[in-house]
């Protein structure tokens, strides 16, 4: 697009046809023309919209992982192979010695209460990734529709000249 409107200005340069506009505000212009004038198509299946999909699947899976875990402050991790020592309120056990450790199960016995347990791991990971990219493409899709329509009906302008004391 840039090149396009480039090459347009640097046309209408050479032909003459540019007043005293700054070359940043025709190209801003014409930029502005070619992005009208696209297709829903052309504006849908672009960079941008693989750019706002991958933001806001990224943004939903760290959003989720917030809500769904535990925010009292209070959380120690022990999915390393051993249950670490830890200061609670029961009791210091920062200076236990290393041996008497037990070991954390790889598996747990509550697993079937996962979401992911009843659908698979692969499902819940396709879900994780299409769900989000599909309400972007939504999303997206509507905000086109509505520049779309703002191009068939435009907003009026507002004149800039100073209404004169016989108009009020």
């Amino acid at each position: 697009m840039d090149a396009a409107a480039f090459e347009f200005v640097k046309e209408e340069i050479v032909a003459g046809k540019v007043s005293d506009v700054p070359l940043p505000a025709a190209l801003a212009k014409h930029k502005a023309e070619i992005m009208a004038n696209k297709s829903f198509a052309q504006r849908f299946f672009s960079y941008r919209m693989l750019h706002a999909s991958a933001m806001i699947t990224s943004w939903i899976n760290i959003a989720g992982r917030i809500f769904a875990s535990n925010q009292s402050g209070d959380f120690t991790c022990h999915t390393i192979p051993a249950n670490k020592p830890i200061s609670t309120p029961h009791g210091d056990f920062r200076q236990t010695t290393l041996t008497g450790l037990t070991a954390v199960s790889p598996i747990d016995p509550d697993y079937a209460r996962l979401p992911w347990a009843r659908m698979g791991l692969f499902a819940w990971g396709a879900i994780l990734l299409v769900a989000p990219a599909l309400i972007a493409a939504a999303i997206y899709a509507c905000c086109i529709c509505c520049a779309i329509k703002r191009k068939k009906n435009p907003l009026p302008t507002v004149s800039s000249t100073p209404a004169s004391h016989s108009e009020l």
